[in-house]
Parts: structure tokens; sequence; C-alpha cells
């Protein structure tokens, strides 16, 4: 399958990808890069090692410890759609993005969240506000990364937690 994209979009996708990138950056994660090419599954990507983390073996944390990653991971896949929402001038009927890969992750680590933690609602409505606060606060690196990003098209990881935290990255 070809993929295409407006130009137009190109500054939305960049937005996303690095919505995902200053969140991982926000948690200590390690990211590998971020590209706004597009291929076959996606119009851009931010490669990260979280993403080494889902589905392995998990016996030797504590169950806290895997929920609290696990809830970081989820807000750190939100990040596209925060970054989306925040560029948007947060609209009132925002409506999360044909990002089918994210939105599968998302789910996909909440329902690990509720069989080990039944009793607590742990759901993207009540996460995504995280996401939201967290590029709020830190929104002028994300435009400098994004920026970068259009410029460039790929970024190292390397070179994307230099620019974020640059000073005149905010």
């Amino acid at each position: 399958m070809n993929r295409t994209r407006k130009e137009g979009n190109l500054e939305r996708i960049a937005y996303h990808e690095v919505g995902h990138a200053v969140i991982v950056h926000h948690f200590g994660g390690k990211l590998v890069d971020i590209s706004i090419k597009a291929n076959v599954e996606s119009f851009g990507r931010t490669k990260n090692e979280w993403e080494k983390f889902v589905g392995r073996d998990h016996s030797e944390i504590t169950i806290d410890d895997l929920l609290l990653a696990y809830r970081q991971f989820v807000i750190g896949c939100l990040g596209g759609f925060a970054a989306e929402y925040i560029y948007d001038r947060e609209p009132k009927n925002f409506h999360f993005s044909k990002s089918e890969k994210d939105l599968r992750d998302v789910e996909a680590i909440l329902d690990e969240m509720r069989k080990l933690q039944p009793s607590k609602q742990n759901t993207v409505e009540l996460i995504f506000p995280e996401a939201v606060e967290i590029l709020r606060m830190k929104w002028t690196k994300v435009e400098a990364l994004s920026a970068a990003l259009i410029q460039k098209g790929t970024i190292s990881g390397e070179e994307a937690a230099k620019i974020i935290e640059s000073e005149w990255g905010g």
C-alpha cells in the first residue's frame, strides 16, 4: 500500500510524533529516533526503548512499578493526540486522529492495567489530561523539536534529547 499525505498535514504529523517524544523524554525513556517520513504502516513514527518493555517478562518487578510503567507508556502513546489537541487550540469536540496503532497500544496496556488492578478505572478519558498537561508545560520544546523535524524529516534520539533539553527550547 502506498500512503500519501497533503503537505499541509506535515506540520500536524510532526507535532503528533514530537508529542510522543517529549513525553517519553519527560519520563526518562530513551528516544531512538523520530521521523515524519511516511511508510506502509504510518505517516510518521517515534521509536523508543519503551517498546522493548511491552510484552516482556515482568516477574522481577513489583506490581506497583509495573502499573507505573504501564501508565507512563499509555501517557506516551497519548502524547501524539495531546499534541494535536493543543496544536488545534483545544477544541471542545476533539476527536482522536486515525492513528490506529497508538489506540491499539493504549487499549492493550489499559487492558493489562485493569487485570492487575481491577478496582481502579484506567481509561483514556482519565489519563489523556495528564498527557495534555505535560505537553502544555513543555510546549516551547514541542515547537522547537517539531520545527527541526519538519526541516530534517528524521531526527536521532540523541539530537531530539538535545533539543528538548536546550535552553532555547523553553
